[in-house]
């Protein structure tokens, strides 16, 4: 038998409020996470930023995440919806 507590979650789909709680927690890290710049200092200053947003996400009334599932939703996010952010990445729920 397995806990169905512990994986209640694994499988859940992100709501759209999810996805915008993680829409404004990166918002603060944007300075960080979209720097293009790979160096060891970088990567560890973006780890950290991940694992702070993560805690931050996983604080609020939500599914308990990890930084890998809400670094992919980000990035499906931004792969998908590129049209619905405008330059000071404050997401539209309107299609131009």
């Amino acid at each position: 038998m397995h806990n169905t507590n512990k994986n209640s979650c694994e499988r859940k789909v992100f709501s759209e409020r999810d996805k915008l709680l993680l829409i404004s927690l990166v918002d603060s890290y944007k300075h960080i996470l979209e720097n293009k710049k790979t160096d060891a200092t970088n990567v560890e200053k973006k780890n950290g930023a991940w694992k702070e947003i993560t805690d931050l996400y996983n604080a609020n009334d939500v599914c308990p995440r990890t930084d890998k599932q809400l670094r992919k939703l980000w990035e499906n996010l931004k792969q998908r919806n590129e049209k619905k952010f405008n330059s000071n990445w404050r997401w539209t729920t309107s299609e131009k």
